[in-house]
């Protein structure tokens, strides 16, 4: 009986150092990933940051080159125009229907 405990003892303790081992080497692959992911974020986060700060610059840009207070007040003032030319129209517009209503 003991001629076959001793190995069997013996295989269970090399068993157990194997499978510390495996533990072991796959613990730092993980580790590994887990660090090459954390760069992946820090760079992915990096480039978001970079992407505000473009997106920023292009809206002020913008708010300065495509909405200028002069480029404002000359679209206010072709709306005003062309509302006061609607009156008119309509104004002539009621004058004929009245010449035309009234028999001349």
């Amino acid at each position: 009986m003991s001629d076959i405990i001793l190995p069997v003892t013996i295989g269970g303790i090399i068993g157990a150092f194997v499978a510390i081992g495996k533990i072991w080497m796959d613990a730092g692959v993980t580790k590994q990933k887990a660090t090459e992911a954390h760069a992946n974020a820090h760079e992915a986060h990096q480039r978001i940051d970079g992407v505000v700060k473009d997106l920023s610059t292009f809206m002020a840009q913008a708010s300065r080159e495509f909405a200028t207070p002069a480029d404002i007040a000359s679209v206010e003032q072709r709306f005003i125009e062309a509302v006061n030319g609607m009156r008119s129209d309509f104004r002539e517009m009621t004058r004929r229907l009245d010449t035309l209503l009234k028999g001349h």
